[in-house]
């Protein structure tokens, strides 16, 4: 988490807003919550006529038709907003450094913590309140946020920096996977190593 914002705005203001700032951001993947409140589709379709570009669109199987099919956003049903609380549960986990103190303490309200018991029957219902009243979105946001990153980073679009070589261990696998590589170039051309040699 880099940013955090909050605020109360017409959802096309809204939309056109986040726009913006992703354009600022390299045209990241940009996701909204468009169900079941529809305050998230119309800074969608906001953004989409904006002319975004990386807008996310959640892709499932639909049982009944039996082929995949897109829907805009990000969808919260009983079975996504488990697996979507799961994934902040993991990250807390691992680690991940919390920099919001809002976020904490939606988190601390619905016993997010990692040696804590989930409150999924008071937290992240349709109605989008949990147990003490207080609001979810941060909570709901940072979930998507690292949902729609773990995918992208599936997809390959995220690729890590090379590591700094640090050691010898380090070294020897930067020098296997160099091996690896090259014996793939060799294969893929449908050349013998010799045809590589320059003579020397």
């Amino acid at each position: 988490q880099v940013a955090e914002w909050w605020c109360q705005w017409d959802p096309v203001r809204w939309g056109y807003a986040c726009s913006r700032l992703g354009f600022y951001y390299n045209e990241a993947p940009m996701a909204f919550e468009t169900h079941p409140s529809p305050y998230g589709l119309g800074a969608y379709n906001a953004a989409d006529r904006y002319g975004y570009p990386n807008l996310w669109v959640q892709r499932t199987y639909d049982q009944l038709e039996q082929r995949f099919v897109t829907k805009r956003g990000w969808r919260r049903a009983a079975n996504s907003t488990a697996e979507l609380l799961g994934r902040v549960r993991t990250a807390l986990t691992e680690g991940a450094p919390i920099r919001s103190e809002a976020l904490l303490d939606e988190m601390a309200a619905c016993k997010l913590a990692p040696d804590a018991v989930r409150d999924l029957a008071n937290f992240g219902a349709l109605t989008g309140k949990i147990k003490r009243g207080e609001h979810d979105d941060r909570v709901i946001a940072y979930g998507i946020a690292l949902m729609i990153r773990d995918e992208a980073w599936q997809k390959g679009e995220i690729v890590p920096k090379p590591r700094r070589v640090t050691d010898l261990a380090d070294a020897y696998w930067q020098r296997q996977e160099e091996e690896e590589r090259l014996s793939t170039v060799f294969h893929e051309a449908h050349l013998p190593p010799e045809a590589f040699w320059d003579g020397n």
